[in-house]
């Protein structure tokens, strides 16, 4: 049986042409630690362009006006293309109704301006026809020669002519006062009627 040999400091030593065959050895593995920092600035490259892509988002669309202050937290919560249709259409909706508004607003006057200028056509018919039944009418003044003829009964045929006359020239006055208050009133309807639009 073989006696084991005691087991001395040099056992323990690395021989000298192992010594010599590890500088290759970690000269491989330091060329590759090199090579991993090579790929990083591709890796941080790249961190730009997720930067550009954020940047691009839409912008958030305001709540339409017709909205109320309630429904704030429903609108947020609706996807951006739902708020897209939702804008558009409350767009469209107001626009429309601002027309018929306007539509509106355009035949109300051109129907009053209409109105008045019947009125004020009736007024001037009216005016017109009081001013020829007037004229229909003239009194005729009697005849003074009655009163000296001698005859009595000339005498009351005079009275008679001249009370007719005197009740014609009241009515004549009055006709004329109601031609002249027609006559005002077309004036008046005249300058109240606009000219032009809103």
């Amino acid at each position: 049986m073989d006696e084991q040999q005691p087991i001395g400091v040099e056992d323990f030593l690395i021989p000298a042409e192992e010594e010599q065959g590890e500088p290759p050895e970690v000269g491989g593995e330091a060329d590759e630690v090199e090579q991993l920092p090579a790929e990083e600035p591709e890796a941080e490259e790249d961190v730009p362009a997720e930067d550009e892509g954020e940047e691009e988002a839409p912008a958030p669309i305001d709540m339409p006006t017709s909205w109320g202050k309630d429904d704030a937290e429903a609108w947020k919560a609706l996807p951006a293309e739902t708020q897209a249709v939702i804008a558009r259409r409350e767009g469209e909706l107001d626009k429309y109704v601002r027309e018929a508004g306007r539509k509106t607003a355009e035949t109300k006057l051109q129907v009053e301006n209409q109105a008045r200028e019947i009125i004020a056509k009736q007024a001037e018919d009216h005016a017109t026809a009081l001013a020829v039944y007037a004229a229909q009418f003239a009194p005729q003044a009697p005849d003074q020669r009655l009163l000296y003829t001698g005859n009595p009964d000339d005498v009351l045929t005079y009275q008679r002519q001249d009370a007719a006359y005197r009740a014609a020239s009241a009515q004549q006055q009055q006709l004329q006062q109601a031609a002249a208050t027609a006559t005002a009133a077309v004036l008046g309807q005249q300058a109240m009627t606009p000219q032009g639009g809103p």
